[in-house]
């Protein structure tokens, strides 16, 4: 009888996880930001470039395992490119790079989500002007939070490969009680 009873159970569980999704899947996508430097050194050097332009791109992936219908766990990696430059005197370039480890809950609103994820990165800056000279400086490695909401268009399971859209706000200390804060724009391709 109890294995019977472990064995449903079993049946159970493996219904309920996949209902209308895989239990493993993957996203890659591309985003667009604002990153807000705490550091008063990068404000600075940001600051020092005149008549600035500015292209800020970015990358992200992950892998993700649909334990329910509402619950999914992620894990993933962020790559935010933020070039700033004035002709060829001079650039501040900051590539923004963490991993993330997190969940995804869906409230039964089709395919909206809210997200909270832990994350691990760092900042690493490439910088000329006439008074800064910073090529390959690395920020201190720092913990911080990402909360997010999406829409997976491919929730609803009929078709795995639409598209995701999503905001994140992205908060990483960087040492000496400095923080960046992110706020991001992305779109993902689900695998």
């Amino acid at each position: 009888m109890k294995r019977f009873l472990i064995v449903l159970a079993m049946i159970f569980a493996a219904n309920s996880v996949f209902a209308y999704q895989n239990f493993f899947g993957a996203s890659i996508g591309l985003m667009s930001g604002i990153p807000f430097y705490g550091t008063p050194e990068v404000r600075d050097w940001n600051n020092d470039v005149s008549d600035q332009s500015r292209i800020i791109i970015g990358t992200l992936a992950d892998i993700h395992f649909n334990v329910s219908d509402n619950a999914t766990f992620f894990l993933g990696s962020d790559l935010l490119c933020d070039f700033i430059w004035h002709g060829s005197e001079a650039h501040a370039n900051h590539l923004n790079y963490d991993f993330s480890l997190g969940l995804k809950v869906f409230p039964n609103l089709a395919g909206f989500c809210a997200g909270l994820a832990y994350v691990l990165g760092a900042r690493t800056d490439f910088v000329e002007t006439a008074t800064y000279t910073a090529n390959g400086t690395t920020s201190s490695w720092g913990n911080g939070i990402k909360l997010l909401a999406e829409y997976n268009f491919a929730h609803d399971g009929k078709s795995r490969y639409y598209p995701t859209l999503g905001l994140f706000w992205k908060i990483l200390p960087r040492g000496n009680h400095d923080f960046d804060n992110m706020i991001c724009a992305y779109i993902m391709a689900n695998f």
